[in-house]
């Protein structure tokens, strides 16, 4: 390969080493290993995780490095499939050890989109007969699970959000996180601060004068008060579209006279 050029590749995590200026992350794709430094500063994947990376291709003593700013989480296909298998922790698919990976790989090695159209379509049929129904049935809970949560991931990104702040919107919303942010973006503002919020607000077409982003910005000045006050009150405005002008009365109160504000 031509070294210092573009180049974007997938790779299954293997390991992730942070550092001071740099996130080290090493993974495998079709049996070659792969090495990627990123900012330190961005969120890292998890072990096992199918990633691309875009970034520059340079040469060094160890073998060729890709230097990339970001990456992204991607859908395991026909390519990967049995390399992301092996990659899973042991404990999320018990059962289903070294030997019988082995077993599929061997049966489905010439047509590895039958092992996916299996496992999307939670089919037993072929599956047990191959590595028996117990460890099938694991197979197919895990597979369910992961890509369940990873189009939810993906979905949840493309509105705006961090890998840590989708997998931290999942926690809280469950199934229910891509629609929930639709709907209020500013729930998650504990989370992920009120500027983030904002910009998935604007991505979504709030307005700007919209009460639940008013609400926040309320609260998000209140906290920040508390924080450099080292202030104990815990005060939090909540959107009332009955009471909207005792609302508006409170807000104008907080931002411009604080101190009547608490005594009330």
């Amino acid at each position: 390969m031509t070294d210092n050029r573009w180049l974007t590749i997938r790779l299954v995590v293997t390991s992730v080493s942070p550092g001071y200026k740099k996130l080290r992350i090493n993974g495998s794709f079709n049996k070659k290993r792969r090495e990627v430094h990123l900012p330190a500063e961005i969120d890292a994947p998890r072990l096992g995780d199918l990633i691309t990376v875009k970034g520059i291709l340079r040469k060094s003593e160890h073998g060729h490095i890709l230097d990339a700013s970001s990456w992204n989480p991607c859908n395991v296909d026909e390519r990967d499939i049995f390399q992301f298998l092996r990659k899973q922790n042991v404990n999320q698919i018990q059962g289903l050890g070294i030997k019988k990976l082995n077993k599929l790989e061997m049966h489905f090695n010439r047509e590895p989109q039958r092992l996916l159209d299996a496992l999307d379509c939670s089919d037993l049929t072929e599956l047990k007969d191959v590595i028996g129904r117990l460890p099938a049935d694991r197979l197919l809970e895990f597979w369910q699970s992961y890509k369940t949560e990873n189009e939810l991931v993906l979905a949840l990104m493309q509105l705006g959000l961090s890998f840590k702040g989708a997998h931290s919107a999942l926690a809280i919303f469950g199934e229910f996180s891509v629609e929930r942010l639709q709907e209020n973006p500013f729930e998650l503002m504990p989370i992920i601060g009120f500027k983030a919020s904002d910009e998935i607000a604007k991505s979504l077409k709030f307005p700007l004068n919209d009460l639940r982003r008013i609400s926040a910005l309320s609260n998000f000045i209140l906290l920040n008060y508390q924080e450099r006050t080292a202030s104990s009150l815990m005060l939090r405005i909540s959107v009332n579209p009955i009471g909207r002008f005792g609302f508006i009365r409170s807000l104008f109160l907080l931002l411009f006279r604080p101190c009547q504000f608490y005594r009330k």
